[in-house]
């Protein structure tokens, strides 16, 4: 099993809510070099709660979470992550 992509899974305003959550947690976080499997390169990254969510971005990450659960990919389920690879960076 491999990577799955739901092409137009969010709506504009869903990635909007979602980008803007992820970007006040973000900050100024500075750019690690490597992660500590050497599989992601030149990025920034933190866990966010869902405290922190506005309703239309909580109803997104609701969402994926029931659509992984229905794909049987449930019921563990770690908090979300936010991910910003740098314009250099990469996922190996």
């Amino acid at each position: 099993e491999g990577l799955v992509v739901h092409e137009e899974f969010l709506s504009r305003e869903e990635e909007a809510a979602l980008a803007a959550v992820a970007e006040r947690r973000l900050g100024r976080r500075r750019y690690e070099d490597a992660h500590w499997d050497s599989v992601i390169v030149n990025y920034r990254e933190t866990e966010l709660s869902r405290e922190e969510f506005t309703p239309v971005a909580l109803g997104a990450l609701d969402r994926a979470r029931e659509t992984l659960e229905a794909m049987g990919h449930g019921p563990r389920w770690h908090p979300p992550h936010a991910l910003d690879i740098r314009h250099d960076g990469r996922i190996d």
